[in-house]
């Protein structure tokens, strides 16, 4: 059975592998699939140039999502321009129907708040606070995909456990882990065979990305 890793940085042929891409956005391959955005903690370091390359990049066929984007408190300093382009490629995700991958740190209400615009998808990836947060997310509707925190923090994994599959991803994102190792993890945490993990998932990205 294909595994979904609906966030990863590792260029992959794999055609069930969302790589992400946050800069040299020219150099898109036409293997693989792909999400472009502008990232938070990086949205001071865009020109002009490299903005009209991201939103050019967003239009090509392999882009299958808008991100990660979203805001990080940690940037604080650069809080409002973050504020712009999240909301700017919030807009593009909804002119080009494609689902928003969100980098959020230190601002769930504020990522929310600002999300009441989007008519596409919604994919909270890395997630590693607790059920209140994931709670909130989950019923505006939204997916939450968690990453490698998932193979040792016993909270995280209590959360896992506390929320439905049908809106749940998993993602190697930075980690030099294989996404085999987080199916069999959440297996593992359910009590239950890695096909009962696997299935629902790829239903999501089914449901996500409109495939029949």
């Amino acid at each position: 059975m294909s595994l979904i890793d609906i966030h990863t940085h590792q260029k992959k042929s794999s055609s069930t592998a969302l790589c992400a891409i946050y800069s040299a956005f020219d150099t898109i391959a036409t293997a693989g699939i792909y999400s472009v955005g502008l990232h938070p903690m990086m949205v001071q370091n865009y020109d002009a140039i490299a903005m009209e390359s991201a939103f050019r990049a967003m239009k090509k066929d392999a882009v299958w999502a808008i991100g990660e984007v979203g805001l990080d408190k940690r940037n604080k300093e650069h809080w409002d321009l973050q504020v712009t382009l999240f909301q700017q490629q919030i807009t593009i995700a909804n002119m080009l129907q494609k689902p928003l991958i969100i980098h959020c740190v230190q601002a769930v209400d504020a990522c929310l708040l600002y999300l009441q615009a989007a008519q596409v998808p919604v994919v909270f990836h890395g997630f590693r606070k607790g059920l209140p947060v994931a709670q909130k997310i989950l019923q505006q509707g939204y997916y939450i995909s968690f990453g490698s925190a998932l193979l040792q923090d016993a909270a995280l994994q209590h959360c896992f456990k506390s929320i439905p599959l049908h809106q749940v991803f998993l993602e190697t994102d930075e980690a030099p882990i294989a996404i085999d190792t987080l199916y069999e993890t959440a297996a593992n945490l359910l009590q239950t065979e890695i096909e009962n993990v696997i299935l629902p998932i790829q239903e999501n990205f089914k449901r996500v990305f409109k495939l029949a």
